[in-house]
This record gives structure tokens, C-alpha cells and sequence, in this order.
């Protein structure tokens, strides 16, 4: 081959070198563009799940406090209701048995309508607490 000849070959081929590192580099740029989108798309769906999260969080601590209100006072009035009748006052006793106690404390079917506690629990069953109340008969 003669020196033109070369000069044409290695000319063309630099030029359908450089072709082909555009494509490549154009091809890159919209890759990378369309990664970018991807990221915000994922970033916007990881904030909403962790607001969600956020809001359960806040939800369960809510009812956490209620139920640890609810039992505090349930124990309360079990004990002070105990000591009523501990002491023989029939009437105290009835007020906590019918104005103080909360509905579920109160036993089902039973005429005394004693409240539940623990002993009445484990001895009768016969409160809505389900099958963890048999435990012990």
C-alpha cells in the first residue's frame, strides 16, 4: 500500500472511531439520565414509606399510653374494690363494683357480679379473656 492509501485507511477508521465513542458516550448520558429518574422515583417512595411508618409509630405509641392508662386504673380499682371488701363495707363495695369498674372487669354471668380478678380468672374461666383464661383450672 502506498503512503495515500494508508493515510485514507487510518483517517477512516479514526472517523468511524469517533462515531462509535459517541454512540457509546450518548448511550451513557441517557443511561445516566435514566438512573437519575429512577432515584427520584425510589427517593419519593421511600419518603412515603417512611411517613407511613412514621404515622404507625405514632399510632402505637398512642394506644400503648391508652392501655397503660386503662390497666393503671383497672389495678387501681381492683385493689381499692379488694380492701373494700377486705373491711366488710357493702356499700363501698358496690360502688366499685357498679359505678368505678370498667365493663370487661365485671364477670358474665355471675349473680354476685363480682369483679374479675386474677384468682376469679384462673379459678372460673368465665370472663371474655378468652383462652388464656383457663390457665391454672
Amino acid at each position: 500500500m502506498t503512503d495515500e492509501a494508508q493515510g485514507g485507511y487510518t483517517q477512516r477508521s479514526h472517523k468511524l472511531l469517533e462515531i462509535i465513542a459517541v454512540l457509546i458516550l450518548g448511550i451513557t448520558t441517557v443511561g445516566t439520565a435514566w438512573c437519575g429518574y429512577q432515584a427520584s422515583q425510589w427517593n419519593g417512595a421511600q419518603s412515603d414509606l417512611a411517613r407511613e411508618s412514621s404515622d404507625e409509630l405514632v399510632e402505637a405509641s398512642r394506644l400503648f399510653g391508652l392501655a397503660t392508662q386503662k390497666v393503671s386504673y383497672d389495678s387501681t380499682i381492683i385493689a381499692n374494690y379488694a380492701i373494700a371488701v377486705q373491711e366488710g363495707d357493702d356499700q363501698l363495695t358496690e360502688f366499685y363494683r357498679g359505678q368505678r369498674s370498667r365493663h370487661h372487669l365485671r364477670a358474665r354471668g355471675d349473680p354476685s357480679r363480682r369483679l374479675c380478678t386474677t384468682a376469679n380468672v384462673l379459678r372460673d374461666g368465665n370472663t371474655r379473656l378468652g383462652p388464656a383464661a383457663a390457665i391454672g383450672r
